[in-house]
């Protein structure tokens, strides 16, 4: 189960090559970290240069409010080839949106930074730029009831089955017991990672 991927996975992915810097926020506990190193190692698969810090570290996190630029202490710079930063929990920052900008606007051709942050960040005094033009901004929401069900069957079969019921309004489905049986644990539990697995 744990090879399966969120629905956001893919809309990051196949948009890691635009220049834009990615930003995801979402609330506690909706699996920003896990997404992020799954990201991680699909760049990696791909050969790319990535580095994961966590702002998290108070020693990293130190540097970087230093001054943006310090971020190249973490960091090998590759000749022509751009290096992918990945950045959790970037709402620890005294001014996420100045790092952002700065980096983005001095060296978007040789970097691409996609990171995480709180639901709340965003929008907080915090942040006094909205980075028009310069991110892609997604939000994680807890797992809905198709990645809840991939999740807790680990096969996709009830999936295929679901689909076949929305597209087809006189469908008689088999399996629609069980998957009433899994809807209402889904009403009952929610659709935390945690709580799914």
């Amino acid at each position: 189960m744990e090879n399966h991927k969120r629905k956001l996975f893919y809309r990051i992915t196949d948009q890691a090559y635009d220049k834009e810097f990615a930003i995801i926020t979402g609330a506690r506990q909706t699996g920003k970290t896990t997404l992020l190193n799954q990201i991680e190692d699909y760049l990696k698969q791909k050969g790319e240069d990535v580095y994961f810090l966590t702002l998290e570290d108070p020693a990293i996190l130190s540097r970087l409010n230093q001054h943006p630029e310090n971020l190249f202490d973490f960091i090998i710079r590759s000749n022509g080839k751009k290096t992918f930063i990945l950045l959790d929990e970037i709402q620890y920052l005294e001014n996420p949106s100045n790092f952002l900008k700065l980096l983005y606007d001095k060296h978007y051709q040789e970097i691409k930074i996609i990171a995480t942050g709180s639901s709340a960040f965003y929008i907080d005094k915090k942040f006094k730029d909205s980075l028009a033009g310069r991110k892609h901004l997604f939000e994680l929401f807890t797992m809905d009831f198709d990645e809840f069900l991939l999740f807790r069957t680990g096969n996709g079969e009830l999936n295929e089955e679901l689909d076949r019921m929305r597209s087809k309004e006189d469908y008689l489905s088999s399996k629609r017991k069980e998957l009433e049986s899994y809807f209402i644990e889904y009403l009952s539990y929610g659709g935390y990672p945690a709580v799914v697995l």
